[in-house]
Parts: C-alpha cells; structure tokens; sequence
C-alpha cells in the first residue's frame, strides 16, 4: 500500500529549547516540540491535496526523533487533538528528566550570559531583544563557552509538558492511539560509558544514577534487567568481555545495552 512521508523541520538548540524566567513567563518554552505539534496541524489541514487520508496520520521517529514522538503523545496531558491515530518510536521514548535538566531560577544563569554577550542585559525586555539579534550572531553565541554547559532539550515547563515521562504516562495522561515500540541495532553502544569507567556492578550503578540521571530505586531494578552477560550486551560485533587494556571497561558491553 502507498503512503506518503512527511518529514518535519523544527528548531534545536537555544533556537527550540531556550528556558530561564523570562522564557517562562513569555509561555514561549519547548518552541522544538511545539513546531512539531503545529507542523501535525498543518498535515491534518493539507495532506488530502496531496492524496493523504486524515484519518490515518502516523507519527514515526528514531532515537531523538523517538523521543519527539514520545513527547508528542504527552502534549498537554495527553490532550488528543485528533492529529494522528498511531505512533513509532524506534530507540527512544518520554524519558524521566535526567540530572542535566535545570529549574529555570539555575538556568538564569546561562540565559543572563546569553543576553550578556548578545548586549540585551540592559534591555527592558530582554527577551525581545534577542529577537532582534541577527541569527548569525545568536547562533555563534549558542555555540560558544558562553552558553555550552547549558542543557537544550525539552523541558517541564507546566505548559506542553506538566511532568517527567514515566509519571505522566503511569498516570494514564497519553494519547491514547496504538504504539509500535522497538529499537535499533547495536545503537546503544554510542552511549555506553565512555572510557574504562565502568568495570564493577558499583559502578554500573553509579553511571546509571550519575551519567544518566536514574533513581537509586530504578538503578537497582536495572541491575537485573540489565545482567552482567556479555554475550548478550552490545555491539553484537564485540565478542566477549573487553580486554581490561582495551580502553573499555569490563562491563562496557553492559553499560552499551542499557544506552
């Protein structure tokens, strides 16, 4: 059966996931997610030109784009606007708000530089300022020291999103359309711990609560989901233990599967 792909452009960086007081108070947070919500309004209002049937819209992405989807089926509570009737999401999902993730009192502190070297510090709103800033100029001051500890990514604002993936969906506050949920090849492995840091199930723990942001109580519940069996960690490709001089850790492989 034919379909039709659409593929959607939505903003990154400080560009879609700029936060701190002024952002909140402006209700102008997670603008990625939101152009992703709009871009779904406009297929449910164009696709039939070209063929499509409103009626059978599925919302389809891999790691990052998995856990747009994701966020998608959690907009607004769960609200279902009627923009879609399934979803896919290979290697990725809502995931819990990891440790990286700030309150927009200690994002302050990066949005304050970024109006700093953007001179809007002295602005009365700050936030428009910066909207008058040419691009090129806000793009280089993103991508400087200025503003590089800062966390880009969604974030629980009370507006699109109420609260952290796992409570919103134990809570039943999802869109409620079939899901087809998998994962892609050996993926993980990009995110296993870097360098020969993970050589003991201690350590283990503590890159799962540390690096990656879980509770002490899902670390415990992971230990045992994830077994210290090399034969089936990943990459498939990597057979056996690494060598303890192979610039891995031992429990690499471990690490690799959980990512």
């Amino acid at each position: 059966m034919p379909f039709i792909g659409v593929s959607i452009n939505y903003r990154l960086q400080a560009f879609g996931f700029l936060w701190g007081t002024a952002v909140k108070e402006a209700g102008v947070s997670n603008l990625g997610l939101k152009d992703q919500h709009l871009a779904l309004h406009w297929v449910q209002e164009n696709i039939a030109a070209f063929g499509g049937d409103t009626s059978k819209v599925t919302i389809w992405g891999e790691s990052a784009g998995a856990m747009s989807v994701g966020y998608q089926l959690l907009a607004y509570d769960g609200r279902d606007d009627g923009l879609y009737s399934a979803a896919i999401m290979e290697s990725g999902a809502p995931a819990k708000v990891p440790s990286t993730y700030l309150n927009k009192t200690e994002w302050d502190v990066y949005y304050n530089n970024i109006t700093s070297a953007a001179n809007c510090s002295s602005a009365a709103d700050t936030l428009d300022c910066l909207r008058q800033v040419p691009i090129d100029t806000l793009s280089s001051i993103f991508n400087s020291s200025v503003a590089s500890s800062a966390s880009y990514r969604p974030i629980i604002d009370g507006d699109f999103l109420t609260d952290d993936g796992p409570t919103l969906l134990s809570d039943g506050k999802f869109v409620h359309v079939p899901i087809l949920h998998g994962v892609n090849n050996d993926e993980g492995s990009a995110f296993g711990a870097a360098g020969a840091t993970v050589n003991t199930t201690e350590e283990f723990v503590s890159f799962l609560t540390d690096s990656m942001g879980e509770t002490e109580e899902t670390a415990a519940i992971l230990t045992e989901v994830y077994p210290d069996i090399p034969e089936i960690g990943v990459p498939g490709t990597m057979h056996g233990r690494p060598a303890t001089d192979s610039g891995y850790g031992v429990m690499y492989k471990r690490a690799a599967a959980y990512g």
